[in-house]
């Protein structure tokens, strides 16, 4: 009976699935069914819901799903050239074409035909880009419906089709768009090129988020060595903080350092990369940023809790498991070359980057102290994701489809503060300390771990 009942219950919730517009709605809502392990029945339907008609036509019964991603682009990231282009948008097309003949050609020797060819080698160029994204996300959303083990390989293996998506979004970035010739002052040049590869950053959020997803895969399939748990945890942490980055160069919160859309009269050439120019303020993702930004609060405050308890000698963090022949460094940098050895952009952290973060301890009265301050920020971490979930900017179909990793997040963020505090009480007393251990655990969800203070006792009836 208990698993009809759970069939039902996850049938019952493509009800907000057929109702979501937005495609990290989607994701968003794709991601947490699939952590829930639904059964086979639940995932055939789910993919019946999502791929019922050719995703060329329609998806979910709305607008085509390029269309979805370009107009992504267009209101939530203030990128409405891309678009335009798609649609062949003469004036755009041709303020393209004529910028790149100015910085890259003789004007004078460019013929006719020439310029027809750039045409539509920049509308094609948008197109191909396009589809390759479509094609990507239906990917990561029937990857997210595979078991966890499959889920993870799957991943790992379409790393490589994302890498690529990178390198399609670069080539065009610059070749096509020539997001490296902004025509502005040299002092705003590093600022207004950054903020014009928006192919680029777009793909970027892809891989990052891919390196998140493929990392916690290691941690909730337990396919992690307890000596790499900590640069495990770090390279999450990485991979957070490098997606929040990138998303503030994607989605502008200010425009003002970028110049008006000039047009020569005269030579009808724009003055300015319309690249840049086209740019306006994006929509900022309540949701997704208030998760990321609560997600690196609690993996800095879980990196420092390892690293203080295993400074005390409550865990062993740091040793290869018994019997083996090799180093946890050399194990881990392994481990990297498997998940992500195709990467060029973000480059690989070696297991010596990782374990670097690691702050002095050598001092240890000041130990209670970083365990106080990490605590802290945990309970941040908590309350960040509470009010991620009570806001009203964020609409309830969206809180429906986050709400298991909001939740979950929230009882491992309250656990670690919990620890922490209690770690702080007694970590100056070495006879006191002896009654105590640290154990790994995963109190909120699976793929987010906590080291756990507890009495030794405890621990060994547990």
């Amino acid at each position: 009976m208990s698993a009809y009942k759970r069939l039902l219950q996850q049938l019952m919730s493509f009800k907000t699935l057929v109702n979501m517009e937005s495609l990290a709605c989607i994701a968003d809502f794709i991601e947490n069914f699939g952590a829930l392990q639904p059964l086979l029945p639940a995932r055939s339907l789910c993919a019946v819901v999502l791929f019922s008609r050719d995703p060329n036509e329609s998806f979910l019964y709305g607008a085509p799903l390029h269309r979805r991603t370009l107009e992504t682009l267009t209101r939530r990231y203030g990128a409405p050239l891309y678009q335009k282009i798609f649609e062949a948008d003469e004036a755009m097309v041709d303020g393209v074409v004529e910028y790149r003949v100015k910085c890259t050609m003789n004007r004078l020797k460019v013929t006719p035909e020439q310029r027809m060819l750039l045409r539509q080698q920049t509308i094609d160029s948008v197109r191909r880009w396009v589809m390759e994204v479509s094609k990507l996300y239906l990917v990561f959303l029937e990857t997210m419906l595979c078991n966890r083990g499959l889920a993870h390989r799957r991943m790992m293996n379409t790393m490589a089709d994302f890498i690529r998506l990178q390198e399609l979004s670069y080539t065009t970035d610059l070749s096509v768009f020539l997001a490296n010739m902004p025509g502005v002052s040299k002092e705003l040049e590093a600022e207004c090129i950054r903020c014009s590869t928006v192919l680029t950053l777009f793909s970027n959020d892809y891989v990052l988020r891919a390196m998140e997803l493929i990392m916690s895969f290691e941690v909730e399939l337990d396919l992690l060595t307890q000596g790499e748990l900590v640069p495990a945890i770090w390279y999450i942490n990485f991979a957070q903080r490098a997606q929040k980055e990138n998303m503030t160069a994607l989605c502008l919160q200010s425009t003002n350092f970028i110049p008006a859309t000039l047009i020569n009269k005269r030579t009808h050439i724009p003055v300015h990369n319309l690249a840049l120019t086209t740019r306006t303020t994006g929509q900022t993702d309540l949701a997704r940023d208030g998760l990321l930004d609560a997600c690196c609060s609690l993996s800095d405050a879980t990196y420092l809790s390892a690293c203080l308890m295993e400074r005390k000698n409550l865990i062993d963090l740091a040793s290869a498991p018994k019997g083996s022949l090799i180093s946890v460094e050399n194990i881990f940098n392994h481990r990297l070359l498997l998940c992500y050895g195709q990467l060029r952009n973000p480059p690989l952290r070696s297991y010596e980057r990782c374990m670097s973060a690691k702050p002095s301890l050598d001092d240890v009265s000041k130990i209670p102290i970083y365990a106080k301050k990490a605590a802290e920020v945990a309970s941040n971490a908590a309350e960040k994701l509470k009010a991620v979930m009570s806001s009203s900017a964020v609409d309830e179909v969206r809180k429906a489809a986050i709400r298991r990793n909001a939740e979950g997040l929230e009882k491992t963020a309250h656990i670690v503060a919990a620890s922490l505090r209690a770690f702080s009480a007694v970590c100056e007393n070495s006879e006191e300390l002896k009654d105590y251990c640290a154990a790994v655990e995963r109190p909120g969800l699976p793929s987010a771990l906590t080291f756990t203070f507890r009495k030794r006792k405890e621990t060994a009836t547990a």
